[in-house]
């Protein structure tokens, strides 16, 4: 179904709902997560670079959402195979884990049962992790083209399995 691009750039004045929008609740759900922590940080934390990098996520929620409901346009106009929302950077467990914690973490913290502050020194591993996790995550050909492919090619291209010898 198309989206409008306009619609998902102006839904984007909140960070990340322009992206549910046009069907990507994960970026959408990273974005509003990290427009929230910068936003925190910055009022928290070490608040100069923070401070600098919440207009720029802002932007780029709002441009990205517009880029992407423009591109997933044309995959539907000119009848492309649109991106599955299982693969790459979709909801998965670890998401529901991850979110579980956060929020034990701040309850935890809410209550005065320990104190947090150890987190701005050590939120960048977070993101260490994730790029890592990112990276490593295998990238490679679908099950159904692998077998195509091994299908379609003999194993030894020098032996004619139908012939009688």
């Amino acid at each position: 179904m198309k989206r409008s691009p306009a619609a998902a750039f102006w839904l984007s004045l909140i960070p990340g709902i322009g992206h549910v929008y046009i069907g990507q609740p994960a970026k959408g759900l990273l974005l509003i997560v990290s427009v929230a922590s910068a936003i925190y940080l910055a009022a928290e934390g070490p608040g100069a670079f923070m401070g600098i990098l919440i207009p720029f996520l802002w932007i780029f929620s709002m441009i990205d959402a517009h880029r992407s409901a423009v591109e997933l346009n044309h995959l539907i106009e000119t009848g492309q195979q649109l991106p599955d929302p299982s693969e790459g950077f979709a909801f998965e467990s670890w998401w529901g884990w991850a979110l579980v914690a956060i929020g034990v973490v701040l309850m935890v913290d809410n209550y005065g049962l320990f104190d947090i502050d150890w987190i701005e020194d050590l939120w960048p591993i977070a993101i260490i992790a994730l790029g890592i996790y990112i990276l490593k995550k295998p990238r490679g050909l679908s099950v159904a083209s692998t077998a195509e492919q091994s299908s379609s090619t003999p194993s030894d291209p020098g032996i004619d399995s139908n012939s009688n010898d």
